[in-house]
């Protein structure tokens, strides 16, 4: 069991039991019990954490048949709640009634004495669960690991500490060691390759598992070498030296120490050389030449103004020349980082021009260039019309000849080329011509005795060729047939002409009587005498001349092979052979006891009724049938 002792006041106050139950509630310290208890389990182990915690470890099992949710714990010294903890919004931990729970809890004790808690575990429980509890409150559970404070202890060295000398082995190094291992040795030569005094040298030996070995040694002169061999022999292979007195190197390449090499004075390599400021009156900025073929891109300046010198195949500015300059600013940001706005670029070409572009990231827009008075001049410009002008030629038919046309103070006059059209709209009379049909008679009509001279003339004063006799052309209604005239109609009297116009040639013209004329084989066809008579001497006719659907030529039928799809006109069934009337039709029938009619559309005539009496009936209260057809 825990027991925590108070020696203040003599009380000892012994944690037996835990309890769980399934009440839900915050807590305020005026609990006595839990508020709905499912069960309670001994301490199975524990332990002192700190000075004022303790840790408990129990072992439970839900009664059988009955798992729960845990939502309140108690902690009990005998029959006394000592400590409870309850969550009112969410269950703390299942119970199975088929499984064992093993639990553990910390129970922070900072109200009492430090030092004052102490934990007894009972005997009877579960050897493991002790075990668990004595290892969870150990305070150094894994002597055996080393720990950090544990290797400081051993291993770091502080200042007041007795340090001990290395000791330094004599005799040459084996350069076939296996092993990876370093040694200290003493140097077993009088002088190195170059004459150097390296007797009784102190050296140090890398060994790296017999692939190959090197040496640190330091000579009389204070010079540090560097010697390598291949794991066999070291055959005084000398790879450098390093001169704590002056320069270093190491295989005639220099080494940089702290007193040749001030990293404070150099910067990041930025890839591209910088703008260089005038240092004197003579120079300007530096212009990077370095690479003309570079199409430098937005993100790769910085934020300042960067000369260079390309070919004009680099980035697209073909001016002239095979080169031009650059002027590349950009006003804010690195990288990828333009949110104080794009780079901007100036290019100059060797034709004088000075074209300009801005980007960002890896695009740059395209070249634009500058219009100055040595290669724009305004005078020669226009100012912008505000409407669409006519366009000369490219239209159908049209030639891309220079039209002008223009006023002549007395006329509208047209140039195409160098060729004087002369005036538009027939010489000196400016008129407006429109095609469209006019009614009635117009008092003036246009013509001349060529293409060079069209006049206006009034028809009054025409006269019409080869019509002498008209009466003038306003009256030229008859013509003469050299013994009287005959005058011309245009409109259809109907009925049959006794005489027709006719021609023999192209030349003349004749009537002639209706009664000689004869149309071709329009009676006949195909040798077959043709007549129009309708219905002659009432004959059921044998053939019939008829089309078929989807043909363009005519054809004789047996009417006994014909068959009536639908003869809704049929006035009378007598008038068919067969089936084919219309429900509700002209010719149709039908059947009702309607005295009055069918109560459908057109008019139907009663072709018969029939009547049943029945016994005693009287008329108007009989049983009838009435037949019915419709007539139109």
């Amino acid at each position: 069991m825990a027991a925590i002792n108070v020696p203040k006041t003599g009380i000892e106050v012994a944690v037996t039991r835990i309890a769980f139950g399934t009440g839900k509630y915050r807590p305020n310290g005026t609990e006595t019990s839990l508020q709905h208890e499912m069960m309670w389990v001994t301490i199975a182990g524990g332990g002192k954490v700190s000075p004022t915690q303790v840790q408990v470890h129990a072992e439970a099992i839900a009664p059988v048949g009955s798992p729960f949710w845990c939502s309140e714990i108690g902690f009990y010294a005998g029959d006394t709640l000592f400590a409870i903890y309850s969550k009112p919004d969410q269950p703390i931990l299942y119970f199975a009634d088929d499984s064992v729970t093993t639990v553990s809890y910390t129970l922070g004790l900072t109200a009492l004495p430090a030092d004052s808690v102490t934990v007894l575990v009972d005997p009877n429980v579960n050897t493991a669960i002790q075990l668990i509890g004595a290892h969870e409150t150990a305070g150094d559970s894994h002597p055996q690991y080393l720990t950090e404070p544990r290797g400081d202890a051993f291993y770091v060295k502080k200042a007041g500490d007795v340090m001990g000398p290395l000791s330094v082995a004599a005799g040459k190094a084996d350069p076939a060691r296996t092993s990876f291992a370093l040694e200290i040795r003493e140097a077993t030569r009088a002088t190195d390759t170059n004459g150097r005094d390296i007797s009784y040298a102190p050296k140090m030996v890398f060994h790296w598992g017999g692939v190959c070995v090197s040496q640190l040694r330091l000579t009389a002169d204070n010079v540090l070498e560097v010697v390598a061999g291949d794991g066999a022999s070291y055959g005084a292979l000398q790879v450098g030296s390093i001169n704590v007195t002056s320069a270093m190197t190491i295989g005639g390449q220099s080494v940089w120490h702290q007193g040749n090499f001030d990293p404070s004075s150099k910067q990041n390599t930025i890839g591209y050389v910088p703008a260089r400021a005038a240092a004197t009156s003579s120079y300007g900025i530096g212009v990077d030449v370095s690479d003309r073929e570079r199409n430098v891109l937005p993100k790769d300046r910085d934020f300042g103004l960067y000369p260079d010198f390309a070919n004009n195949s680099a980035d697209g500015l073909n001016d002239g020349g095979i080169t031009h300059g650059r002027l590349t600013f950009r006003q804010y940001g690195d990288g990828t980082d333009f949110s104080g706005g794009p780079a901007h670029q100036l290019g100059f070409s060797v034709n004088g021009n000075l074209w300009y572009r801005n980007g960002t990231g890896v695009t740059w827009n395209g070249w634009n260039k500058f219009w100055h008075s040595g290669n724009f001049d305004p005078a020669s410009k226009q100012n912008k019309l505000d409407y669409t002008p006519v366009q000369q030629g490219t239209g159908i038919g049209q030639l891309s000849n220079l039209v002008k046309i223009g006023w002549a103070n007395d006329g509208l006059k047209a140039t195409v080329d160098v060729t004087d059209l002369g005036y538009v709209v027939f010489g000196d009379r400016p008129m407006r011509m429109r095609w469209a049909g006019q009614p009635g008679q117009p008092p003036w009509l246009l013509g001349g005795s060529g293409p060079g001279d069209i006049c206006a003339f009034n028809p009054a004063e025409l006269s019409v060729k080869n019509a002498t006799n008209a009466g003038g052309a306003q009256t030229a209604e008859k013509i003469s047939n050299s013994n009287s005239y005959m005058q011309l109609q245009w409109s259809d009297p109907g009925g049959q002409p006794a005489y027709l116009w006719g021609s023999d040639g192209p030349t003349a013209a004749r009537l002639a009587a209706i009664s000689n004329l004869s149309v071709g084989n329009a009676r006949t066809w195909s040798g077959m005498p043709l007549r129009y008579a309708e219905n002659p001497l009432a004959n059921q006719p044998y053939y019939i001349l008829g089309i078929e659907a989807g043909h363009s030529e005519f054809s004789i039928y047996n009417r006994t092979a014909l068959a009536v799809g639908s003869c809704v006109a049929a006035m009378y069934a007598n008038q068919l052979s067969g089936q084919g009337l219309q429900h509700g039709g002209v010719g149709g029938y039908i059947l009702n006891k309607r005295k009055d009619g069918t109560g459908l559309a057109g008019i139907w005539e009663q072709r018969g009724q029939v009547y049943d009496y029945g016994s005693g009936a009287v008329e108007g209260n009989e049983s009838s049938s009435v037949l019915w057809q419709r007539v139109a």
